[in-house]
């Protein structure tokens, strides 16, 4: 069913929840208590188990490849439900409604999209610049659809959720990244085709580069205001209180580390290429050195991107559910890095130590950790339902395709 103009007008905010984003305040706890000192059923638990999920992985699996990937429709459907079966919020669990065949038509689509994507560039150069800005056309349109699809299809205690926004706040929010993101890439394709230097191309491919990770935290800000700020539970709307500030900061605290850790390992590579030069080795020698370096050299940067991932991934989830409310009573995240990192660092060597078999282990943990940090500082069975709303899946498989993270 689609969202009426009669459904976008439901309860107001909270005049609690009002008063803080009318003042620009983060909307944060009111005390420095931890998450842990929140009673039970306002902590969110996760029951999923590792062997009971790889009985439906392997599952999945087996039936997507034995119907070349026609499967992989219901395969979500199952995954979606067990994980949200396994949520658990002030006794009760969330429920996925979509249906396998919507979400089918909408694979389907997305990938002929893609495929027109990465074949259009060997047919021509013109074929290529008009798919992607085609692509680039709807893309805002069906995220706003897929918003509506994961959100309608999402239900807890009966009550469904729902999507208030407008296909033309996703216009104003995507057109301008859109543009930044399609500006170095089809200037380097102009360049290369135009024979211009290769050093030229990559000094103003940095450049513009450099001015999406300025811009990048306001997007990511006005992303979240976007998603959390027009969801629904029933007919009471979220709000969403936090800053472009708590974004910049977090990102410059990331670059710093970057940077921080080029200068280390930099120094070490130098200091060890120096020291094989200085010591008159032989060629034969001295390539075997070179491989040595290289592996030093790797292995801190591969390590440090392992820590770096789950630092923001803590960092950026505790700033968007940390500023998150409902009719005026407060979300609470306080996802750590160490236990974050701690899991992912394992989950990654065992996924690869045992070729993909631990993968669902891996999911499941991972879910844990993540759903545990939140809590709830409110009573959600005060809120009424609300007419039920869904819309294609399309635009949900588009986006899940390409990678882009659209859960509340």
């Amino acid at each position: 069913m689609e969202l009426t103009e009669e459904m976008h007008d439901p309860v107001p905010i909270h005049p609690d929840a009002a008063a803080t984003l009318a003042a620009g305040r983060p909307m944060v706890p009111p005390d420095e208590r931890s998450i842990d000192d929140l009673p039970p059923g306002q902590r969110v638990r996760f029951s999923g188990d590792g062997g009971e999920y790889f009985k439906i992985w392997a599952t999945n699996l087996a039936l997507t490849i034995l119907t070349i990937g026609i499967y992989s429709a219901w395969a979500k459907v199952r995954r979606l439900r067990y994980f949200y079966g396994n949520t658990t919020l002030s006794g009760s669990t969330f429920d996925f409604h979509g249906r396998p065949a919507a979400i089918l038509r909408g694979r389907i689509v997305a990938l002929i999209l893609l495929v027109l994507y990465t074949q259009s560039a060997k047919i021509s150069i013109a074929l290529f610049v008009g798919t992607v800005l085609a692509i680039a056309a709807i893309f805002p349109w069906l995220f706003y659809r897929s918003l509506c699809f994961r959100l309608g299809n999402t239900s807890y205690r009966g009550v469904r959720f729902h999507f208030g926004g407008t296909a033309a706040g996703a216009y104003a929010f995507f057109t301008p990244i859109i543009l930044l993101v399609l500006a170095p890439n089809l200037l380097l394709v102009t360049l290369a085709e135009g024979g211009k230097p290769g050093y030229a191309q990559a000094f103003e491919l940095v450049g513009l580069y450099l001015l999406i990770l300025l811009v990048w935290p306001y997007f990511l800000h006005r992303l979240r205001t976007y998603q959390h700020g027009e969801a629904y539970f029933g007919r009471t709307r979220f709000s969403y209180g936090g800053t472009a500030g708590m974004f910049y900061g977090l990102i410059m605290k990331c670059a710093g580390l970057m940077f921080l850790a080029g200068i280390v390992v930099g120094v070490v590579g130098a200091a060890i290429a120096g020291v094989a030069r200085t010591s008159g080795v032989h060629e034969p020698v001295s390539q075997q050195m070179a491989g040595v370096i290289t592996i030093l050299v790797a292995v801190p940067i591969y390590g440090f991107m392992l820590a770096l991932i789950p630092y923001w991934t803590s960092r950026s989830q505790n700033i968007v559910w940390g500023n998150t409310a409902l009719a005026g009573s407060r979300f609470r995240s306080e996802l750590r890095f160490k236990p974050l990192f701690w899991i992912d660092t394992v989950n990654f060597f065992l996924t690869i130590f045992t070729l993909g078999i631990f993968r669902p282990f891996a999911a499941i943990r991972s879910a844990r950790v993540r759903l545990e940090a939140v809590g709830f500082e409110g009573d959600v069975s005060v809120f009424e339902g609300a007419e039920e709303a869904s819309s294609g899946a399309m635009g949900s498989e588009f986006v899940d395709l390409f990678g882009f993270d659209i859960s509340l």
